[in-house]
């Protein structure tokens, strides 16, 4: 599974015989890549909002560079939608430098209309998500097992002080 479908391009190479699938919120990208691809039955595109929708389960599901353009609101909203795709493993862009700014509202403007097209440094290690350490990364995309994700985020959930920040 790959969420926001700029890479698909760079990725191409790497897939032989796996079942692809990609989602995009705009339109035209969905159509591009299906035009692009259309010689691959094995690769599928779904034009979805990941704030509403939850994606089909898969082995392991790819979310670079989307999380940092959207509110906080609607990143927790998709962090926790691609918990619930019950997918093992999430590569996904997480900004854990250190003497970074991270996790502000996008230029003080946290309505996603308002915020659209606009980006700051997210670190899901750091509040509001306040995820445990991910498995392995390189400083940009980071791999975490998303089984100790959802345990950890029942656990939030069930302290009323972590609530307001549990994904």
């Amino acid at each position: 599974l790959h969420v926001a479908l700029e890479l698909l391009e760079q990725l191409e190479g790497m897939f032989v015989t796996v079942n692809y699938r990609g989602y995009d919120i705009v339109p035209d990208a969905i159509r591009a890549h299906r035009r692009r691809f259309a010689h691959k039955p094995n690769y599928r595109f779904y034009n979805a909002d990941l704030v509403s929708t939850v994606p089909v389960e898969g082995d392991i599901l790819l979310c670079r560079d989307m999380i940092n353009h959207l509110s906080l609101a609607d990143g927790r909203r998709v962090l926790s939608n691609l918990l619930l795709s019950r997918t093992p493993l999430l590569l996904v862009s997480s900004d854990q430098r250190e003497n970074v700014r991270r996790n502000e509202p996008l230029g003080g403007l946290e309505a996603a209309d308002e915020s659209a097209g606009r980006s700051r440094a997210v670190d899901l290690s750091r509040p509001p998500f306040s995820w445990p350490r991910a498995a392995s990364g390189n400083g940009h995309l980071w791999l975490w097992k998303m089984r100790p994700i959802r345990h950890h985020r029942r656990r939030l959930l069930r302290d009323p002080r972590a609530r307001a920040v549990a994904v």
